[in-house]
């Protein structure tokens, strides 16, 4: 194992255990983590970019979510009766 996929290695195990599901890397390490094991790394996605395009746009994707209904204003509560005749 060289040092760069131990490296990479590192890292990889550190986002695991910040419970990252997405890591986004450059091509050219793909290369290193082939040399890692990967059961532990089986719920962990990896994304292989070439520039920065390419980043932003899988790291600003969106996730995609059940539409939520807007409700409408709540009803406007009556007042509490001051007590005075008008």
């Amino acid at each position: 194992m060289s040092c760069q996929s131990e490296v990479s290695r590192r890292k990889v195990l550190a986002a695991r255990r910040a419970r990252v599901t997405k890591i986004i890397l450059p091509a050219q390490n793909r290369r290193d983590l082939d040399e890692v094991p990967k059961e532990p790394f089986k719920d962990i996605r990896f994304v292989f970019v070439d520039n920065m395009r390419q980043v932003f746009r899988e790291a600003l994707k969106e996730k995609v979510t059940p539409a939520v209904a807007l409700r409408s204003r709540p009803a406007r509560l009556p007042q509490a009766a001051s007590g005075r005749n008008l």
